[in-house]
This record gives structure tokens, sequence and C-alpha cells, in this order.
């Protein structure tokens, strides 16, 4: 039903077009056969032909109205502040609305009137006609009102759709970008320093090399995902600190301290990284004596 009603696909349109006046029929030709009398002596079916004939004849006019009210007038001068002017065209399209169902009845009045056992159309009753149709405008407002309301309400739940999407998307972008912010300062610094261990031929060098695999790693698989293990963000967190820590020597006093369990609790990827890495740049390498840092 959801699609049916708020999709815009050309075929789903069509159908809900055709359901809404399917509806629109059977309820004005309730609303005819409410008024009627003396059932016996007309006959059921005859009453019901005559009365859908009726509505079908009401059709040939309300139809157009409707279409042109809301998806012409509301929107090119009501919705665009020209609301004088679309009152005018409003006021005119009703005078047209009332001629050009005045003459579908005139010339479908020789069918209709024998299944409701009415008399031709006199003079009279033709001038009667006229008023009894002004009347009568209100069915035709209320109809167009209602398709109108159908129209927006489903243009409001389509922007509010795509709103949200839009939110969701912005979010998804400004993830990745966080996600894509690898320091190059860092990544330059422990590629220096691997390649100085490996100069001297220390084991260092190899542990920093599977260190930084480590986090690549995990922000190629991991950091894709909405959500991942703690203790594998933790994991990459302690490699990065590692890295860093080597970068330092004993120049660093670093301490940390982790309470709780990370067992069964998941995390957004990536998330701590930026307040451990801001830690290194904009604190400890900031201190010209005694860096030190202390994590929580």
């Amino acid at each position: 039903m959801n699609d049916l009603i708020f999709t815009n696909r050309v075929s789903k349109r069509v159908q809900r077009h055709i359901l809404f006046w399917i509806g629109w029929f059977f309820l004005s030709t309730l609303t005819c056969l409410n008024a009627v009398r003396h059932v016996e002596e007309q006959g059921v079916i005859s009453i019901l032909l005559g009365h859908c004939l009726i509505t079908i004849t009401q059709s040939v006019s309300v139809i157009p109205f409707c279409y042109f009210v809301v998806y012409y007038l509301v929107p090119q001068f009501f919705l665009s502040g020209q609301s004088t002017l679309g009152l005018i065209i409003l006021f005119v399209s009703i005078i047209v609305q009332l001629g050009l169902g005045y003459l579908v009845v005139g010339f479908m009045s020789s069918y209709i009137n024998p299944f409701l056992n009415v008399p031709p159309l006199t003079i009279a009753i033709k001038v009667d006609l006229v008023t009894k149709l002004f009347i009568a405008i209100h069915g035709p407002m209320v109809c167009c009102g209602v398709f109108g309301s159908v129209k927006f309400l489903k243009a409001w739940h389509n922007k509010q759709v795509e709103n949200i999407i839009l939110a969701q998307e912005n979010t998804q972008a400004e993830l990745l970008l966080l996600k894509a912010q690898v320091n190059p300062h860092f990544l330059f610094n422990t590629l220096n320093n691997i390649y100085s261990f490996a100069l001297v031929k220390s084991p260092l060098a190899g542990d920093m090399i599977e260190r930084l695999s480590n986090i690549f790693s995990y922000m190629e698989s991991d950091g894709q995902k909405e959500l991942v293990p703690l203790e594998n963000e933790i994991q990459m967190l302690e490699d990065y600190i590692g890295l860093e820590i080597v970068r330092y020597g004993d120049r660093l006093e670093y301490s940390s301290n982790i309470e709780g369990s990370s067992e069964r609790k998941l995390i957004a990827p990536l998330l701590l990284i930026p307040f451990v890495e801001n830690s290194f740049k904009h604190g400890s390498s900031k201190m010209l004596t005694h860096p030190r840092i202390k994590l929580s």
C-alpha cells in the first residue's frame, strides 16, 4: 500500500488515480441513492442504473476541473504568491465547470430519464437545473479538495523521505570523510621509523610493520561497517599507540586504564581514533620537556 500511494512510478500513479475515481464514483452514486424515494414504483435496478449514469455524466465536468485546479491552478498561482489572480481563474473555472455540466446533463437527460421515470426536460426544468447545479457545486469542490489533499499529502511525505535520505547520506559522507583522514605526518613518521630500524636490522621494524598493517587492514574491512566489536576498535587503538610510542622512545610518559569488559559490545568504527590521534598531535608533541599522555 505504501508503494501504491507514495511511489512516482507511472504504472502505480495510473492505478492510484483509477482507484481514486472509482471510489469517488461509488460514493457519488450512493449519495444520489440516499435521496431516492418510491423505489417500488421505479425498481431498484432501474434506479441504480439511472444514478450511475448521473455520476458518469458529472464526471465529464468534475474530473477535468479537479486536474486543472490541482495540477495547474494551485502550483502556478496559489503556491507562487499570485493568489488574487488564482482566485479569479478559480471562479472562471467554476463557471466553466457548471456550464459544461449543464450541457452534458442536458445532452444525457434523454438517456437517464427513462431509468428514473422522469419526463423530458422542459424549459422551466432546464432553468431550474442551473440553480440545482449551482447549489450542488459543493460536490465538485469537495472532490477537488480531497483530490488535492491526497496529492499534497503524497508530496509532503515524499519530501520528508527525501530529507531523511539526504540527512543519512550527509552523515555517511561525514563518516567516510572522517575515516579517510589518516594523518599523513603519522604515516610519514612511522615509515621513516621503520626504515631506520630496518637499516640496523632491529626486530622493532617487523613489529611496526605488523601494527601498521593491522591498522590499514582494520580501516579497509571493519571501517566500512556500521558497527564493529569494541575489542577490535581497542586493538586498533593499541596498535596506533604502539607505533607512536616507538617514535617517542623513552621521552614519552604514557599510561592507560581501561575498565570493564569489551566483550559483546559494539561501537561505530574509527570513532575514538581522532581523540587518541589528537592527544599525540596536539598534546605530547607540543610539550618541549616530559611529554606525557594518560588514557582512561
